[in-house]
């Protein structure tokens, strides 16, 4: 009976683990899978895949890809120029975000430093061109990503188009779009061949 009080009194005394939460192995679980997709869409970037992917997002990225599409685009070098100009941009981007952690670090420390007042205001004041020079500097790389991002998507909406409208004159689709019978059968066939790639790559 000793030995068996003894025993309740230890267990009693060890602390309950305490069930996880069911959210933080949901937020697991999404970090996983985001990591898979990701993980997908590069390889089949980097290396084309021997099926079609379901993934809508996958399947478009594919089409107009330029580095192993079969298109004959006019616009490939471009869109190989402006892809590598955002990986460039991308680099110079995180180079200057590491730069201006560690300048505000800096002046910070200058700021709350047990100095005379001359002196720290000599030292705040020599940090301010850094500063001044990495905010023209953040500032430019970002106007030249967001003009890369638009360049690019309008070459690859022009892609997309002609993609739209080749399928739709092969083996006269266009005919027969104007000419489905029943429920099948569209009013504005014109107009849909014309509505069909804006709608598609806006």
């Amino acid at each position: 009976k000793e030995k068996e009080k003894e025993k309740e009194k230890t267990t009693e005394k060890q602390p309950k683990q305490q069930p996880r939460r069911k959210a933080d192995d949901d937020d697991t679980l999404k970090i996983v899978d985001v990591l898979r997709y990701l993980t997908r869409t590069t390889k089949d970037l980097l290396l084309p895949p021997s099926s079609t992917p379901a993934d809508p997002v996958r399947r478009l990225l594919l089409l107009l890809w330029p580095i192993h599409n079969n298109n004959d685009s006019s616009n490939k070098s471009k869109e190989i120029s402006l892809i590598y100009s955002l990986l460039m941009l991308g680099l110079a981007s995180t180079s200057l975000s590491h730069l201006c952690i560690t300048t505000t670090q800096t002046i910070t420390s200058v700021v709350y430093q047990q100095k005379p007042g001359p002196k720290k205001l000599e030292e705040f004041i020599s940090l301010l061109p850094r500063a001044v020079a990495l905010a023209v500097g953040c500032s430019g790389v970002s106007s030249l990503t967001n003009l890369c991002t638009e360049r690019l998507g309008v070459l690859w909406r022009e892609d997309l188009s002609k993609i739209i409208h080749d399928l739709y004159f092969q083996n006269m689709n266009y005919y027969h779009l104007g000419n489905q019978k029943g429920r099948m059968a569209i009013r504005d066939p014109d107009e849909r061949l014309a509505r069909e790639g804006f709608s598609t790559t806006r």
